[in-house]
């Protein structure tokens, strides 16, 4: 565990202010307070997978081209931000990239803790699969204070076939709300897909 992390430095965090990034390249885990990572080869990718606070950074490798995915409180230094949105920008419409040997999709959802979300049940059962598989982490901080929810950071990884898929789950119990990321990742040309 990184020695930044302690029980003092706890902040409530919000969904309202995440951004999101995704940059061609990697990006360097020393600028980030990094609390997990674990690295993932599939046939189709190498995924570095990164757990920042209540935040995530993936950094995503297929052949020549790599890009990293940032989803947290913060704006990542990088040369060439390939998209970037503000919180409620996220929820509004996917993300979709074509490059050269690889296609790219985000889709972020906002859940509400307080009800029965498919999104979550949807996330748990991904999460469970990925598990198994040995393709999954997950960080559950400590509070100063109870919350009914706990706050938590996970991330799950899923191949088939040409694609990865890699959820990430973000929860916010000061908030009673979190988010649930779904990016796919394609290989080859995008006009396959």
């Amino acid at each position: 565990m990184n020695g930044l992390l302690n029980l003092e430095g706890y902040i409530d965090q919000s969904v309202k202010d995440l951004y999101y990034n995704v940059f061609s390249g990697s990006a360097e885990k020393e600028g980030f307070n990094v609390i997990k990572s674990a690295e993932y080869t599939t046939s189709v990718a190498k995924i570095t997978a990164l757990i920042i606070g209540e935040s995530h950074c993936i950094n995503i490798a297929i052949g020549s081209h790599s890009l990293t995915e940032v989803l947290a409180g913060v704006i990542p230094k990088a040369k060439e931000i390939m998209a970037s949105a503000l919180s409620d920008e996220i929820f509004r419409q996917d993300v979709l990239l074509k490059l050269e040997d690889m296609s790219y999709r985000f889709t972020a959802n906002k859940i509400n803790l307080k009800i029965s979300d498919e999104n979550l049940i949807a996330f748990k059962d991904f999460y469970a699969k990925a598990l198994i598989q040995g393709r999954a982490i997950e960080h559950v901080f400590e509070m100063p204070i109870a919350y009914e929810y706990e706050a938590k950071t996970a991330i799950a990884i899923e191949e088939q076939s040409k694609a990865v898929h890699i959820q990430t789950l973000h929860l916010y119990p000061n908030e009673g709300a979190g988010v649930v990321t779904l990016t796919t990742v394609y290989k080859g040309s995008p006009d396959e897909y």
